[in-house]
């Protein structure tokens, strides 16, 4: 009888280990901007993030040349010296009800990817919501040549 209830606690530990592992989540995207490119970064409503990106200058024709950096707030930046970080904290705007199915696109959400990064090249992006979804959209847009990279993690309640 013993044994039985040391294997119960167990299994029960194990599940509550893996219950709380699912509501973190891990968002990493990297690439290249050169001309105007944009990067996003989307989200459900019910996901709680704290993201920074990095943009390092890159050399064309032997020198480096200023990046500028426009913030999802529209604050303007001019990048200099490398490398540049923002840390953005993204609140929870939002419950998860009626969130189901996902979105695809350039960002794709789901509710196993509730957050998301992308760095695209030579577009323009408008921030705000996706279609009335749940879900959010932050975009920083980069004008000259860097190399960029966005990490950070998501909490999902």
């Amino acid at each position: 009888m013993r044994k039985a209830w040391i294997v119960f606690v167990i299994v029960l530990v194990i599940c509550a280990q893996i219950l709380a592992l699912s509501l973190f989540h891990q968002v990493d995207a990297e690439g290249t901007a050169i001309g105007s490119s944009v990067i996003v970064i989307a989200k459900w409503n019910y996901v709680s993030a704290s993201v920074q990106v990095s943009i390092i200058p890159l050399a064309l024709n032997g020198s480096v040349g200023p990046v500028r950096v426009v913030l999802p707030n529209g604050t303007t930046r001019i990048v200099t010296t490398s490398p540049y970080y923002a840390r953005f904290q993204l609140p929870r705007t939002g419950e998860a009800f009626g969130v189901n199915g996902g979105i695809g696109g350039p960002v794709p959400l789901s509710s196993q990817v509730p957050l998301n990064a992308n760095v695209t090249q030579n577009e323009m992006g408008q921030a705000g919501s996706m279609g009335g979804l749940e879900a959010q959209l932050y975009v920083i847009i980069v004008y000259g040549a860097a190399q960029v990279s966005v990490s950070g993690y998501g909490v999902a309640y």
